[in-house]
Parts: structure tokens; sequence; C-alpha cells
């Protein structure tokens, strides 16, 4: 039956792609178009030798040079982060043993030049900071939601924490005081990570018996505004944004980044 499911799948993502039309950035996607994101593979990762056991891709971050990914291991319940540059994917450095949990989802906060992250599972209330030269927790603390995702906007000076169980989410200011909480159109979808700009919030979300992944788009008023088809079977975990470059982490035995375009379709 799953095979069958596949193969279907792959038929429909096929005859989507044979439609698609003009490419658009993420911010600018409306509420009455119909998208798909096409994907162009940029690497693939894990830990080396003895270190192998990390992974599992979880949370990834950008400061606009650097991409930070957080992949997992089932052997020690930690996480590696790995540190790309952006304009070869070459692995400029990498920690191992780090103690954030699953790390779920991690984002960059410009204003402080420090990468936050998500543990979720077991600690879903904690997050932790991050310094991205020597790769190590410079502190951690605990937020009064339990916490699927938490992504930071620099232009508007505010978290988004992605509630934990639900898909509700909540707007914090710089200090993590509530500033709003939305509530969340149930897709069915799994939860993954989460991204967001001035214009929008992105919530990667994963269907695990369709084998498909998509990106669900609010505005900063709690609107959901679509939800994009990505072409692939593979299982999304995260994303972040360069400018209109936009970037997804999967998992797949390692860690596989894509490129990718988001298109208009017929």
């Amino acid at each position: 039956m799953k095979k069958l499911v596949s193969l279907l799948l792959a038929a429909m993502l096929l005859c989507a792609s044979a439609l698609a039309g003009e490419a658009v950035s993420l911010r600018d996607v409306t509420a009455d178009g119909n998208y798909l994101a096409m994907l162009t593979k940029k690497a693939q990762f894990l830990g080396d030798g003895l270190k192998d056991h990390y992974r599992v891709q979880q949370g990834c971050a950008t400061d606009g040079t650097y991409g930070y990914f957080l992949l997992e291991s089932k052997v020690t319940r930690q996480c590696a982060l790995f540190k790309l540059n952006l304009a070869d994917w070459s692995i400029v450095d990498v920690r191992y043993d780090l103690p954030v949990d699953h790390g779920n989802d991690m984002t960059y906060n410009a204003n402080t030049n420090q990468l936050v992250v998500v543990h979720n599972n077991p600690n879903y209330n904690t997050i932790s900071f991050i310094d991205p030269e020597r790769l190590e927790v410079v502190s951690s603390r605990e937020l009064p939601v339990p916490m699927f995702g938490l992504t930071y906007c620099a232009e508007r000076g505010r978290y988004v924490a992605g509630i934990s169980g639900t898909k509700d989410f909540v707007i914090y200011d710089d200090e993590f005081n509530e500033l709003a909480r939305h509530s969340g159109v149930d897709t069915g979808y799994i939860n993954q990570g989460s991204d967001c700009d001035a214009q929008y919030i992105y919530f990667p979300q994963w269907h695990d018996t369709m084998y498909a992944s998509y990106i669900v788009v609010y505005d900063w008023d709690g609107n959901h505004i679509n939800t994009i088809k990505v072409k692939t079977m593979s299982e999304i975990e995260d994303l972040f944004h360069v400018g209109d470059s936009l970037y997804i982490a999967f998992v797949a035995a390692k860690s596989v980044v894509y490129e990718a375009a988001i298109t208009a379709v017929e």
C-alpha cells in the first residue's frame, strides 16, 4: 500500500512540475496563489568516524554567510553543530556532544550575534544561546510554553515560538515578553522547524504517511496565507533564507540540504 501511495505521489509531483511557471520569493506568496517548491541539492554530510552516529538532521539557521546545522545522535541524545560556508558549502567547523537535547529548531539573532536553539524533547521549555564562533552554549533559559520551533526577525525585533502539540504560535519581543498568541491551521501534518522574515512566518511540516513536505505560511497577525508543497518525498526538517534564496534541510540518514525555488503553478 505504501509503495502505491509513493508512486501516486511521485506522479502528482511530476504533473505539478510540468505546470510550474514564474518563480517568486517566499515573501511574495499570496493567499490566492498555488505554489510548488522545486529543489536543487547543495550539500550532504554527517558526523565523521566514531561520530557518524550524529546523522539525524534537526534545526538549522544562518547568519547570512554561514549555515549552521544541528544533527542529533540517537546514541548520546545530544547534537553535533556543523558550520558550513554558504559560498561553497564546505564544512568550516563542527562541535560534537552539544547539550541541546533534540535540537529541534535553531535561529540566529543578528542583534546579539547568537544562535538560539530549541531543545524540545525532553526539555520542551528550554532554549540555549550559542556563540557562532566557538560553537559553544553560553547560557540557557526556560520559556513559559513548550516549543517545537523558534525563529527571530531582526527587522521587527521579534521571536516566534511554535507551541508543541499544537499548530499555535506566540510572538515575543527581544526579552521574551509575550506580545501576541495566534491559533494555527490544523493541517494534520507534523511540526518541524520554523523561519520568518519581515513579511511572513514559515513552518515546515511533514506528512509521514504520504511522504510529503510542506511550508505553511502565516502573516504576523496570525492569518494563514498559503501552504506550499515541496517537490520531494524526503522528510523536511528546517529551513532558512538569505535574501531571496531559500535553503531547506532534510533528513535521509544524514543531513541533505537543497536550495528551493518557489514557483507559481496553474
